[in-house]
């Protein structure tokens, strides 16, 4: 992990802005974002106001980027993170809107299809039988009730669900690619964005649904008020430290916070 990094998310002016909306958790999340970036050594290479960036849309959220919970993480893009919200960070602020009582997605595998609706979207499962969760999913289904009771429900096809991430996911061949490693999270996340079309969102569900586009692009997702904040760490960066030292970077951090 940079001593960059570390120098930049314990500014004062930084915590600052982490305080706002986090208030006395904000520490702890600084001390949450080092870890996951430590424990991957694929972000190793990427800037840190590009970690910072993320780092802040997902506080202003407040989703965890712890990535064992699997609420938001960070993807490697070369010397870019890119911010992406887990399906289980969809689900939270789905809960937290108060108007849907039951989000949820799940693989479905051959011993349990029976059929499909293809009007009224309904499927109909052999309930009794235990999957054999070694072999693919045939696909994946969203399941969406609202407090006021109406439901949707979305299906597609594993074939369906891998042209839909060749199609839109420009990194899908790479190894490091979210679709490589962990598929079934991808894939229920994909069903669950469907499915929150028929739904009412909050402002915290439209930002997250908008905001996280998988990796289809590469993009500055950082709250406009909270630009500022990193563009005026970085340049701290560049102008007080043209050969990549910053070893008294913490010290211009403070004297300008």
């Amino acid at each position: 992990m940079s001593n960059e990094l570390k120098t930049i998310l314990n500014a004062p002016n930084t915590k600052e802005k982490f305080a706002e909306v986090l208030g006395k958790n904000t520490q702890g999340y600084i001390n949450s974002v080092l870890n996951a970036v430590g424990n991957n050594k694929l972000l190793s290479n990427a800037s840190a106001s590009s970690i910072l960036s993320g780092a802040m849309k997902a506080a202003t959220l407040n989703l965890s980027i712890d990535p064992n919970l699997g609420y938001a993480y960070f993807v490697p893009y070369g010397h870019e993170a890119q911010l992406q919200v887990g399906y289980q960070g969809l689900i939270q602020l789905a809960q937290r809107s108060g108007q849907i009582k039951i989000l949820n997605a799940a693989p479905i595998y051959e011993e349990q299809f029976k059929s499909l609706d293809p009007v009224t979207g309904k499927l109909i499962l052999n309930k009794k039988v235990i999957p054999d969760k070694n072999k693919k999913p045939i696909g994946y289904v969203a399941y969406l009730k609202t407090v006021t009771g109406f439901e949707h429900t979305e299906f597609m096809s594993y074939t369906d669900i891998e042209k839909f991430a060749k199609r839109f996911s420009k990194s899908f061949n790479s190894s490091t690619s979210p679709w490589k490693t962990d598929f079934n999270a991808m894939a229920k996340k994909t069903l669950i964005k469907q499915v929150l079309k028929y739904a009412p969102m909050s402002i915290d569900l439209q930002t997250a649904v908008s905001a996280d586009n998988d990796d289809i692009e590469v993009k500055d997702v950082t709250p406009s008020g909270d630009k500022q904040t990193v563009d005026k760490i970085s340049n701290l960066i560049s102008d007080n430290n043209p050969d990549g030292k910053f070893s008294q970077l913490e010290e211009v951090a403070n004297a300008n916070s």
